[in-house]
């Protein structure tokens, strides 16, 4: 399965690559010389990702570059200049593979001009477009799913996906609980989200992330872990309706 990283230079399209492969983000722009192929491999499925160099100068390669995709990601900044720019990738896209399917990425939604997936969407035809901040490792999930949606790929296909699913659940399960002041609950969610981020593969500050929120609220609470690996709660004077 190819998916073909299509657009103008400097709109994320690096970033994006290896935000799916959970490398290390770049946070500033190195420009992709002729472009890059890369394998990924999520569950059971084997995709290649096609990543343009999106320099003017490299444009007689693009049509070779998305020559036989079976999906092209149309990267832009989100910048109306860019995406009106990005309207050149569509007539490609229609030219080259008229039958792949495609899909925008809103990237960049957290510059102060991004215009909203929404929009950007009306303007390019109304291909569906999702917004994305490529940078934040924590969008490694989303970006995911854009993918698996964007390829019909039910979470029985591919099994990262029920991960995925379960630990945006996780997560959420625990800020609901931290509003209602259940604070064991929310540990619990905490703890099994940071489990389910190792087994995804994700960068391992998220999980070590996640177990500090989890470890704040044991404190809070006065629980203290016992040489067994069991746990207890010792409570103090200020501690009061604890059962």
């Amino acid at each position: 399965m190819k998916i073909a990283i299509s657009g103008k230079g400097g709109v994320g399209k690096t970033t994006i690559t290896r935000l799916i492969r959970a490398e290390e983000i770049p946070m500033t722009h190195v420009p992709t010389m002729t472009g890059d192929i890369v394998t990924v491999k999520i569950g059971k499925l084997f995709f290649n990702l096609w990543d343009f160099a999106g320099q003017e100068s490299f444009s007689f390669l693009w049509p070779e570059f998305i020559k036989d995709s079976d999906a092209v990601l149309i990267v832009t900044d989100s910048q109306l200049k860019n995406i009106d720019e990005s309207k050149f990738f569509i007539d490609l896209i229609q030219k080259e593979v008229p039958n792949a399917r495609r899909v925008i990425i809103a990237n960049k939604q957290d510059l102060p001009n991004a215009l909203p997936p929404e929009e950007v969407s009306r303007i390019l035809n109304n291909i569906p477009a999702y917004g994305m901040v490529a940078i934040d490792p924590n969008n490694r999930a989303k970006m995911i799913k854009i993918i698996a949606e964007l390829m019909d790929i039910s979470e029985q296909v591919s099994p990262l996906l029920k991960p995925l699913i379960e630990r945006d659940k996780r997560m959420d399960a625990a800020e609901k609980s931290i509003m209602e002041g259940d604070y064991l609950a929310a540990i619990e969610h905490l703890t099994e989200a940071a489990k389910l981020s190792l087994e995804l593969g994700d960068d391992t500050k998220i999980s070590e992330e996640l177990l500090e929120k989890a470890n704040i609220l044991k404190q809070h609470l006065g629980i203290v872990a016992n040489a067994d690996g069991s746990e207890t709660i010792e409570l103090t004077s200020k501690d009061v309706n604890i059962e």
